[in-house]
């Protein structure tokens, strides 16, 4: 049996790349380990990018707020409009659009490559293609297995779970998300990033807990691709337990909805070779450490199954043509790494280094700059300028910045962002 393009990985890069691929004409199989439809987990992510695919069909829930409990205790609110997305909903609608050929509750024991050809053995048996799309997360199986080596420096782990608990537990109703950002060094010894809570419903919530990972971690806790999610499982169940319990008083048992996450620090620096094509988390080009892995993970998709359907129909899959992947996603940007997070660290640290006696001045310059209302207020203050939403949300955050910076504030790493920003619009 054999298709023109197979993606591996039913996550939202690999639906999107396999959704697109199939209304372009090519023939196309999605394989995924699990079933689709019954996936674990939630995204909180912005309206646009739900609008821009018309998945209006998988938001769980409309939020108005987020707040931000910091590390000096201090609560920030943000009035920002986001969507709580179901993923077992994203899974079935994205399947229901699509044109491909799915074998789910299918695992690939081994790829490989011969005379233009790829060959995959999966439980359900051999396929082959002249194009595969890994899409299969941190692993990045397909990838190893056809001998094209990526970065396999962690940079994070993440731990989640749905939980029937009323959202008055947690100080917050059903229209806010809520984030608990920690300092480097807990009571408890990890180096944990941030705990979230998403409210489905005003009694249904999904609660996590995401953990940076330093070299030295790397090496004391034993990780390898093999041993992430087990370590994942292991350690960051009992890290949520205590500081739900500690923050809130709520007791959190493992349920039957959970998941775990593991992300790399670096991105590949080339994500294609012959007959290969590398999205998702698998390539590192999503920042799940600051809730920007949805959307990226759409639109580059999206970028990967029109390469991949052009360059088949071309019948030309070689690394120099796939590299147009790269450069279709060097244009459309969604957010640039670099920007989101040192834009956050400086707002955090204004936070946490000034404490409660600031803040009321803090909170103001962030309430001038709702971005809710962030594309309306860019596109006046751009002109003509055309810019994908990823740049404009990289302008509102200079707006942000540069208003705080005028009532006097500037905590570490503020020019940093200003200069950084500022380069690229001015």
């Amino acid at each position: 049996m054999s298709f023109d393009v197979i993606v591996v990985g039913g996550g939202p890069a690999g639906l999107s790349c396999a959704l697109e691929c199939s209304h372009s004409g090519t023939s196309t199989l999605l394989i995924e380990k699990d079933e689709i439809g019954r996936a674990k987990k939630s995204w909180e992510v912005f309206p646009q990018v739900i609008f821009d695919f018309g998945l209006e069909d998988c938001v769980a829930n409309w939020t108005k707020r987020d707040r931000y409990i910091v590390p000096s205790h201090s609560t920030v609110d943000l009035s920002l409009r986001r969507c709580v997305v179901d993923q077992a909903k994203f899974s079935q609608i994205m399947y229901e659009r699509g044109l491909f050929s799915l074998w789910d509750r299918t695992l690939v024991l081994e790829a490989k490559r011969k005379e233009g050809k790829v060959t995959l053995n999966t439980s359900q048996g051999k396929v082959e293609t002249s194009l595969v799309v890994d899409a299969s997360g941190f692993p990045a199986f397909i990838s190893h297995s056809l001998a094209h080596r990526l970065p396999h420096t962690f940079g994070h782990l993440s731990y989640g779970v749905m939980i029937d608990e009323n959202v008055g537990c947690f100080g917050i109703d059903d229209e806010t998300c809520l984030h608990i950002d920690f300092a480097l060094n807990t009571r408890f010894g990890l180096r944990p990033t941030e705990l979230w809570v998403y409210p489905f419903s005003s009694s249904l919530l999904d609660v996590g807990i995401g953990h940076h990972l330093l070299k030295r971690d790397t090496r004391a806790l034993g990780l390898s691709s093999s041993t992430a999610y087990d370590v994942a499982r292991g350690r960051l169940l009992p890290l949520l337990q205590a500081e739900i319990k500690h923050h809130f008083g709520v007791e959190i048992r493992k349920g039957k909805r959970e998941y775990y996450g593991v992300g790399k620090s670096s991105c590949d620096s080339f994500p294609c070779d012959d007959n290969l094509l590398v999205i998702g988390e698998a390539s590192g080009l999503i920042q799940p450490n600051y809730n920007y892995g949805f959307d990226p993970c759409l639109t580059y998709g999206r970028i990967a199954g029109k390469v991949a359907s052009e360059a088949v129909k071309e019948g030309d899959t070689s690394r120099r043509r796939l590299k147009a992947y790269k450069d279709e996603v060097k244009r459309n940007e969604i957010l640039s790494h670099t920007t989101f997070s040192l834009g956050r660290e400086a707002l955090l640290a204004l936070c946490a280094l000034w404490g409660t006696e600031a803040m009321e001045g803090t909170v103001g310059a962030l309430k001038k700059i709702n971005l809710s209302q962030g594309e309306e207020k860019v596109s006046k203050m751009i002109g003509e300028k055309k810019l994908t939403f990823g740049e404009k949300l990289d302008f509102a955050i200079l707006v942000l910045v540069e208003e705080i910076a005028s009532l006097g504030f500037k905590p570490p790493h503020f020019s940093q962002v200003i200069k950084y920003l500022r380069s690229r619009f001015f």
